[in-house]
């Protein structure tokens, strides 16, 4: 009730964006679902109707008007994994993502200047300088050179991208393996309800009216009538944006490279 009001006073809005689409790699190692799956879940498994990280990713970020999305993302990514980890919900554990939106630049060859960064670059820097647990700091700050806590210890053993993308494939690697996607999403808003978060293609795909790349993490998905919904913690708020800021992304938009450009995970053994 009280977001209801605060929406008729303040209507959802979007924040910044600053995903630039990662240059092609060959060097980038395919995620072999099918046979990550036959070990996790052995013959005879189930798919979930429902699946949902949610409790597992800390609270809602709001990235403002930065091109930090993807550190936020990142940050929500990492959540999973810690908290997964740690064998128990972490609230109060609060990753830093302009720690890693900042060497993500660094790694995308981006300097430093608030311009984006590619997801290859962020997850790059979760490899090679793992996580912060500190304040919000602003986009245009330094880390310090004597940043250390237990925190520093999670850094990303690997990272794959993920090729296959159906609903099948897809939903192994969220409910069998338990592994969060990040994805970059091409941004179209005549396709966003902003209200509910719900993001669905259109017939014809029009990309003169695409608004840059936005990345985000997908913690989850839903089965209804129209086909699978995939729930998504996005980086604008909990007020300004969707269902208590989560996206709910249809199958159709998974289904077209041109509108999820990107989809990567962690390989298996994370940590």
């Amino acid at each position: 009730m009280l977001t209801f009001i605060k929406r008729l006073f303040n209507p959802p809005k979007p924040c910044g964006l600053g995903c630039i689409p990662s240059p092609k790699d060959d060097r980038d190692i395919p995620h072999k679902i099918d046979e990550y799956a036959k070990l996790a879940a052995g013959e005879g498994t189930q798919l979930p109707v429902n699946y949902s990280m949610a409790d597992l990713i800390g609270p809602i970020l709001n990235q403002g008007n930065t091109n930090s999305c993807t550190g936020h993302a990142a940050t929500y990514f990492m959540n999973c994994l810690i908290s997964r980890t740690l064998n128990k919900r972490k609230e109060n554990f609060k990753l830093n993502p302009y720690f890693n939106y900042y060497w993500a630049r660094y790694f995308s060859g981006m300097g430093t200047a608030d311009n984006g960064a590619y997801l290859r670059g962020a997850l790059k820097a979760l490899a090679k300088k793992g996580v912060w647990v500190c304040n919000m700091w602003r986009t245009d700050q330094v880390p310090p050179k004597d940043y250390s806590d237990d925190s520093s210890t999670f850094k990303l053993k690997g990272y794959e991208y993920v090729y296959n993308r159906d609903n099948d494939s897809l939903k192994t690697v969220l409910a069998i393996e338990k592994l969060p996607l990040y994805i970059s999403l091409n941004v179209i808003y005549d396709d966003i309800n902003m209200y509910t978060g719900e993001i669905k293609a259109e017939d014809k795909f029009d990309n003169s009216k695409s608004s840059g790349y936005h990345a985000m993490c997908v913690i989850g998905y839903e089965t209804r009538k129209d086909g699978v919904w995939y729930q998504t913690a996005n980086s604008w708020g909990t007020v300004n944006f969707g269902d208590n800021g989560f996206a709910w992304i249809h199958e159709s938009y998974f289904k077209n490279p041109l509108l999820i450009t990107e989809i990567w995970t962690a390989t298996k053994q994370y940590f």
